[in-house]
């Protein structure tokens, strides 16, 4: 099954707050491994983007490579968690600075410009050191293209995940 928002419509990422309710969707499905190109195109939302990330961080042990394509089971059903994974955004087109509910990142990026609606964060942040303040009780960081901040000055605890042409992701570790 491909999850990508146009191409199909039984995987819904809007109401997911987590990689874990991103798991029991694909179960429902009958979806027992995930395939993906580490070097492939960025998601159609930022909230995709981040919740696939996590989903298969947590599989990289158990990660196949096949060419560029990389291949996880699922592993066994885990009860969900009901926390919402808390993104931390600094210099994304779209999405002013600040920490945000990651259901609150479901834009579709691929919709034509006037019919996108970016969130208003929960908790802006009007400069970088507001952000990696921020980025304490995040989960991940999305780090726009424009934003300029030196790996050294990470928060620590974050590892890079993806890297696209205009934003780059970092996953708590």
């Amino acid at each position: 099954l491909l999850d990508w928002a146009g191409f199909q419509g039984l995987i819904d990422y809007r109401p997911l707050r987590n990689e874990d309710e991103l798991v029991q969707r694909l179960r429902a499905l009958g979806v027992t491994h995930v395939v993906w190109a580490p070097s492939g195109p960025r998601a159609p939302s930022k909230q995709a983007d981040v919740l696939f990330h996590a989903l298969v961080a947590k599989r990289t042990g158990a990660t196949r490579r096949f060419g560029e394509l990389r291949v996880a089971p699922l592993g066994p059903p885990e009860p969900a968690s009901e926390d919402s994974r808390r993104v931390v955004c600094f210099g994304l087109p779209g999405y002013d600075d600040g920490l945000y509910p990651v259901e609150h990142l479901s834009t579709l990026e691929t919709m034509p410009p006037e019919l996108m609606r970016f969130a208003e964060p929960t908790t802006p942040a009007p400069s970088w050191s507001a952000a990696a303040r921020l980025a304490r009780d995040a989960d991940a960081m999305l780090l726009g293209h424009t934003a300029n901040i030196a790996p050294r000055a990470l928060p620590q605890g974050f590892v890079e995940a993806a890297r696209y042409g205009r934003h780059t992701l970092y996953l708590r570790e």
